[in-house]
């Protein structure tokens, strides 16, 4: 069924193979290094990306069995890893994502691969109802890849998404989703989130923008490379939207993740965006226009895009490209001016989208696929032409493949990943190919890891990790601590040198300031000590204060006035914030002063990671009676307060009186209410009596926080419901005087009866102790309000004759 569907929309063939097309002829001299299978299962896609720990990451979505069925029951994203200096398909590690996705057009959509400018690596993918990131940190080791992983669930999206974009800058991350059901109209949106909440991990939930008043826009298809990021910050957004359907042309923009604005003469508001031309003379009246848009950043830092098209008259396939000189925000072709141009090797070969690769001279390799010929080609550019030669790869997949420059040894390879059909599943295979590719790979760059990551520690000197790749030939590292960013530029002495080890690469620094900010620079050399890397700077705060800065609040959980307690609750659910009748307190962190901030608090044996969107917050805890001797009625917690700096204050919040003995009535007071005519708000007096509690203090015989009151609505004078009546509605006010409270007789009830004559009321009174413990009997009044029914007049009007 779903090859049917991808024939209406005009996807190709599902016997494809793969061309790989360098821009020039200094650098197009390759051939095929090696051939391996990573995987078998049933897949119809795959992604993969360099990491900054030198290991490729190779991301699928599998079903786990051999046939389409699987994948449309369940799947999973499945991530492999893999030494780009050892080709050979061996899998050092394979992580399976707990996360299942049961609709069939999520599950062919691939993964999207990313690293960021740090090295660290994204994988991403729609999931039917949002975006699932999944998030692993450059310096996770070479034994354990995994480590240090985060999942993010991005909801707010409907359930009939069926393609996905994703890129990463150095702030933010870039996620987009669109649908294309054959015969209605697609639509596409976009999120952008911090790149912190990304590696944080958990559930976020984006605001999805969208593109206004345009019919269709987004990610076209397979087309999981649409999306990218820019080295200014900015994100790049290629897509297809329908024209006439089913007649598409593309679109482009770039938009400011920051204002959320389009960068250039597009408008956002208006949903207008830049066209993408189909050639240069304009295809968009020809069956299917333009498709399948891809991009990616080069080497050289400018963005490459390339695109399908259906040819006028004739239907026949072909590729543009052209380039964005990201520093003169300029479009241009490949070889010079005149775009879009035309990649001549794929003339009439069925391509669906083009994985891209650019290397620093700006030669640039696009790797499609070919519904045609079945097989991989590698084809380039020499002598003003486009060449092909056969490579022994059959059956391979629609979709297009991975394709990024990875090291090896001591120099650099193109690595491609694709996937193949067979008749009992599919196969993920994995090409390397030599040529004299301009890609500076530094293998020995370091990834620093001062104590585990931690931004603030608690001490002047510290350990750490230097991450590097594992063909790294370094033997030494120097690491300096200063108090500014600026690597040092003294001389190194023979003293600086530390011996490196790969297989254990710690390392120590001292010198960092208490108090403040310092600065670890480290730098990598060879056993001639000369440096094979630039220096890599990180920025370490000490906190060395065992106090933590931090105002913290234990309380009463009794605090929100209701009008509607009952007796059966035992209490009121308002009294004194000093007071509780149960062992359960209200712990509250009102302000965080702390330099390093506050990491997280433990009560009870309980840990609870703490953010600065949790001031205010209350949580609730078990209190526990007091040690301190002087205090036999009080209860509290005892608080382990951890800043971000690692130092650790407890803290005891035993201020909590625990009274679960309710107030007598020694002498009852005499209420009265006094309101004004035809009214129901008063005032209500209390006059002598005395009342006596065992533990709350008041003012001389009215040993009380407040009263408990209720009102009844009577059928007549003497005719009202018991104080016992379990429909009585109360509410604790508290009384301060303890002479007069404000009360309205129609507080508590369920509907006021308004009618004319004389309506009957009876208030009932309990006395309430700090805890909200009330007194056993109660007082009460009654009241008689006169009513007098509205009148509505209507003016006369006098009819015309």
């Amino acid at each position: 069924m779903y090859k049917t569907i991808l024939r209406l929309v005009t996807i190709v063939s599902i016997c494809a193979s793969i061309l790989l097309i360098p821009q020039d002829s200094a650098s197009a001299a390759m051939s095929n290094a090696t051939t391996c299978k990573l995987s078998s299962g049933f897949s119809y896609t795959v992604a993969a990306t360099l990491s900054g720990n030198g290991l490729i990451y190779v991301a699928l979505a599998d079903a786990g069995g051999t046939a389409e069925s699987y994948l449309r029951n369940k799947a999973q994203i499945i991530i492999h890893v893999v030494d780009p200096n050892t080709p050979t398909c061996k899998i050092i590690a394979t992580y399976r994502d707990t996360e299942s996705y049961t609709s069939l057009s999520a599950l062919v959509t691939p993964p999207i691969a990313r690293t960021d400018k740090s090295g660290n690596v994204y994988i991403g993918k729609i999931n039917g109802s949002g975006f699932r990131t999944i998030y692993i940190p450059a310096n996770a080791p070479v034994k354990t890849p995994f480590a240090g992983m985060k999942t993010t669930n991005i909801s707010g999206l409907s359930s009939n998404i069926t393609h996905g974009g994703m890129a990463v800058t150095e702030k933010h991350v870039l996620v987009m989703a669109a649908t294309f059901v054959a015969g209605s109209k697609l639509f596409s949106k976009y999120a952008v989130l911090p790149i912190a909440a990304i590696q944080r991990g958990g559930s976020s939930s984006a605001t999805w923008q969208s593109f206004s008043s345009m019919p269709a826009y987004g990610p076209a298809y397979s087309a999981n490379d649409s999306v990218e990021g820019l080295p200014d910050g900015s994100f790049y957004l290629a897509g297809s939207f329908e024209h006439t359907f089913p007649k598409f042309t593309g679109g482009h923009v770039i938009l400011n993740p920051t204002t959320m604005d389009f960068i250039g003469a597009v408008s956002k508001k208006a949903g207008n965006v830049d066209l993408i031309p189909c050639d240069r003379n304009s295809l968009l009246t020809i069956p299917y226009g333009c498709f399948y848009p891809s991009a990616r950043v080069g080497a050289d830092g400018n963005l490459y895009m390339s695109y399908g098209a259906g040819e006028s008259g004739t239907g026949t396939r072909m590729v543009y490209a052209m380039k964005y000189n990201t520093s003169q925000k300029k479009w241009m072709g490949l070889n010079g001016p005149l775009y879009p141009e035309r990649i001549s090797a794929f003339n009439g070969k069925d391509v669906s989208g083009t994985g891209i690769a650019a290397d620093m001279g700006g030669n640039a390799y696009f790797a499609g696929t070919n519904g045609l010929k079945q097989s991989l080609v590698l084809a380039n550019y020499a002598s003003g032409k486009w060449n092909d030669s056969g490579y022994n790869v059959t059956n391979t997949e629609y979709s297009k493949p991975a394709i990024l420059f990875t090291p090896y040894q001591s120099g650099v390879r193109l690595s491609v990943f694709l996937v193949t059909f067979k008749p009992n599943g599919a196969d993920i295979i994995w090409t390397t190919h030599t040529g004299n590719f301009n890609v500076a790979l530094n293998t020995c760059t370091p990834t620093v890891v001062i104590e585990d990551g931690a931004t603030s520690i608690n001490k002047t000197t510290a350990s750490g990790i230097v991450y590097v790749s594992t063909d790294c030939t370094a033997k030494f590292y120097v690491a300096k601590v200063t108090t500014t960013a600026s690597p040092p530029s003294a001389a190194l002495t023979s003293a600086d040198y530390k011996t490196f080890n790969l297989d254990n690469p710690a390392i120590s620094v001292s010198g960092l300031t208490a108090n403040a900010t310092s600065y670890v620079h480290v730098r990598m050399f060879d056993s001639a000590k000369k440096a094979v890397s630039s220096w890599k700077s990180v920025k370490v705060t000490t906190d060395t204060v065992a106090t933590v800065g931090a105002t913290t609040t234990l309380t009463s959980p009794y605090n929100v006035q209701r009008f509607t307690d009952s007796l059966s609750m035992g209490g009121s659910s308002y009294a004194d914030s000093g007071y509780v009748r149960s062992m359960v307190g209200r712990f509250t962190v009102t302000a965080v002063t702390d330099p390093s901030g506050l990491d997280s608090y433990k009560i009870n044996e309980r840990t609870f990671s703490f953010d600065q969107g949790m001031i205010g917050s209350n949580q609730s805890v078990i209190l526990n009676n007091s040690t301190d001797v002087s205090k036999p009625n009080n209860v509290g917690v005892t608080v382990a307060l951890t800043d971000g700096a690692g130092n650790i204050e407890n803290r005891v919040l035993d201020g909590l009186v625990f009274d679960n003995t309710a107030p007598t009535i020694v002498s009852a007071p005499t209420p009265t209410f006094t309101a004004s005519a035809g009214t129901y708000d008063g005032t209500v007096t209390l006059a002598g009596g005395s009342v006596t509690d065992d533990l709350y203090v008041g003012s001389g015989s009215t040993q009380y926080w407040g009263v408990w009151v209720a009102n009844a609505v009577c059928t007549a004078p003497g005719s009202c419901p018991l104080e016992t009546d379990t429909a009585l509605r109360w509410a604790a006010v508290n009384t301060p005087t303890y002479t007069t409270f404000s009360w309205n007789l129609q507080d508590g009830l369920d509907a006021p009866a308004i009618t004319t004559g004389n309506e009957y009321y009876k208030t009932y009174i309990k006395f309430l102790d700090g805890a909200g413990n009330p007194t056993s009997s109660s007082i009460s009044f009654e009241t008689t309000v006169a009513v007098t029914a509205n009148t509505l007049f209507v003016p006369f009007i006098r009819a015309q004759r």
